[in-house]
């Protein structure tokens, strides 16, 4: 049985251009109903597939997943977590920990034997906010280097940056609830000169 969105579907193959622009209005044309209110959102307008069927993309959703585990982007169902330690692994020359942190670190550098924990924020709306979380202790040695990665609703790379233990120490406040730590990587953090800023690296990485 074919869908309501077959006319569509149909419509959209017929049509010999790319990329395809297409208005609300003339949408609502083609399949014969007004669209729901929540396709109108200014974040969902721009998404080609967003009057799709959904059981057509929940498929393309994890053939999407699929392909990035057979390249090894992503190892688990945290997503933006698996994103940003394989950046970091891409941009940095690191080895990830197999099974995911070990112990408070996410990756090493095979050469030094430097600890890096990664962690990752995606800033955009409603969360504008550029804070870090971590679990469990701060003493000790759980990591020499913070990687701190913002990222867009698009998965772009707004901002990377290697902080020091110390300053994580120094800046971070403790969540008592969880035994973990709350950062926030405004960008009075890349004033300070123990703090590198490698945004660039990591979209580079972002492009292979």
């Amino acid at each position: 049985m074919a869908g309501k969105y077959e006319p569509l579907t149909q419509w959209l193959q017929s049509l010999e251009r790319s990329p395809i622009e297409v208005a609300f209005a003339e949408i609502e044309r083609v399949v014969g109903f007004r669209l729901p209110a929540s396709s109108r959102h200014p974040l969902s307008a721009a998404v080609p597939l967003a009057v799709g069927e959904v059981s057509e993309l929940l498929r393309t959703y994890k053939n999407a997943i699929d392909a990035l585990k057979v390249r090894g982007v992503v190892r688990s169902t945290k997503v933006l977590a698996d994103y940003a330690e394989w950046l970091a692994a891409q941009a940095l020359n690191l080895e990830l920990a197999a099974g995911g942190a070990a112990k408070g670190y996410d990756a090493t550098d095979p050469r030094t034997g430097t600890l890096y924990q990664v962690k990752a924020r995606m800033v955009a709306p409603p969360h504008w906010q550029p804070d870090l979380r971590g679990q469990g202790s701060l003493d000790g040695r759980p990591f020499d280097f913070l990687v701190g990665v913002l990222l867009g609703g698009d998965y772009d790379v707004r901002l990377a940056a290697v902080i020091p233990l110390a300053l994580v120490r120094e800046r971070a406040k403790r969540i008592a609830y969880n035994n973990g730590y709350r950062f926030h990587l405004g960008s009075g953090v890349l004033e300070d000169s123990r703090v590198q800023d490698v945004t660039e690296r990591f979209r580079e990485a972002a492009m292979l």
